[in-house]
């Protein structure tokens, strides 16, 4: 490699440059407490990222032990699972919620973002680590055995923990504290979903409602550092397979802005479902509402007998609408049950996020709709094309 020169044509004394060197320089020019607070910054990425792998391992393992001999597919294991067993599983993961429920004599129910919200506005990003990975702990065990929610809720709730810990084990103060638990937050997202960039902008929108520099900068290192730690740990592959689809008539763009139109009406009804369901179980009895996750788990159970992908976060019944494999008939019932079960779910206290039924929701009805889309005006993108376009992802 040849010498480098400087502006007036002598040899630099500069070494070469590169992404080091880059780091290096903002490292200098950084305060101490601003290098400790960076340092902290990637600290919760990499506990955010290992405890998202240690919840995973844990779901995988529970699924292979109720639902024997699954491999790598859930919703071939619950297929083939015999009827009594269909039922009985979800009816323990209830039993389960509802003993510890009991035991620690507060209920569990919550899928995390709204705790984490109230916990970065209200309570100055204080958190509970006990009580959240204890939470996420139940979740991931629920979810495992059938409940019709998502594994999000539980990496998210322990990744905002610890930052949450963090922050009050080195007594930041209430900017910082609030920063951190966000970052934990989102890189939980990412290690979820294996998707760093948008886990951070989740974490900037949704939780912190702010696009500042200051902000981003933190969230994207914290969602890189946990989203390689659970790409090295468990998997680098999409949580959806996708196919490629392109663009095969002009007429398709009109029927992406009605399906648009169609989606948000149908995440308007997910999200009032959902609260609606909630208030009313509020309402139970007061000796009633511990066994409510018992209940709620037995009519998930039930159902299954004849729709068994309604079972747990639903990635194969969604990669199954991608690649045009349900019928239209599926495509319309089960995300109407499907929201049904997750509100009942949620409302009577099993833990659990949100974000993956409603792209179980969200992706069929898309699917539906092109299916639809193909009988009225035939020569278009395949069904599946619409789920990629799917509003609901936004819920």
């Amino acid at each position: 490699m040849g010498a480098r020169y400087s502006a007036n044509g002598l040899p630099s004394t500069e070494g070469p440059r590169g992404p080091g060197r880059a780091v290096r320089a903002l490292l200098d020019s950084l305060t101490g407490p601003e290098q400790r607070f960076w340092l902290l910054v990637v600290t919760v990425g990499l506990i955010a990222g290992l405890g998202a792998v240690a919840l995973l391992k844990v779901l995988r393992f529970t699924q292979q032990l109720f639902w024997r001999g699954m491999g790598e597919d859930f919703l071939a294991g619950v297929a083939a699972a015999p009827t009594w067993r269909r039922v009985l599983i979800p009816i323990l993961g209830g039993a389960l919620v509802t003993l510890l429920t009991l035991i620690v004599g507060r209920p569990m129910r919550g899928h995390g973002t709204a705790g984490i919200i109230e916990s970065i506005w209200v309570r100055s990003g204080r958190l509970s680590l006990p009580r959240s990975l204890l939470r996420g702990l139940v979740s991931i065990l629920a979810v495992a055995l059938g409940a019709p929610l998502g594994r999000e809720g539980a990496l998210l709730s322990t990744g905002a923990a610890s930052g949450s810990s963090l922050a009050r084990w080195l007594r930041l103060g209430p900017g910082q504290a609030r920063l951190l638990v966000a970052c934990g937050a989102s890189a939980g997202m990412a290690s979820a979903y294996n998707v760093p960039i948008g886990a951070a902008l989740f974490g900037l929108e949704v939780l912190l409602g702010s696009f500042a520099l200051e902000l981003f900068g933190p969230i994207v290192v914290s969602c890189v550092v946990a989203t390689l730690v659970s790409r090295g740990l468990i998997a680098d592959h999409p949580s959806f397979v996708i196919p490629h689809y392109a663009l095969l008539h002009p007429r398709e763009l009109l029927l992406a802005m009605l399906l648009g139109v169609v989606l948000g009406a149908a995440s308007a009804l997910y999200v009032r479902g959902i609260n609606l369901m909630s208030d009313l179980l509020d309402r139970a009895a007061g000796w009633l509402a511990p066994f409510l996750p018992l209940l709620s788990m037995t009519v998930v159970g039930v159902t299954a007998v004849w729709l068994p992908q309604l079972l747990g976060n639903g990635y194969d019944a969604v990669n199954a609408a991608l690649l045009g494999k349900l019928a239209l008939p599926s495509l319309l019932l089960l995300p109407l049950v499907k929201l049904a079960l997750t509100a009942t779910c949620a409302g009577a206290g099993v833990p659990g996020g949100l974000f993956t039924p409603s792209l179980f929701y969200g992706g069929l009805l898309g699917g539906a709709f092109g299916v639809l889309a193909e009988w009225a005006l035939p020569g278009g993108a395949p069904s599946g094309a619409c789920w990629a376009q799917s509003p609901s992802r936004t819920c």
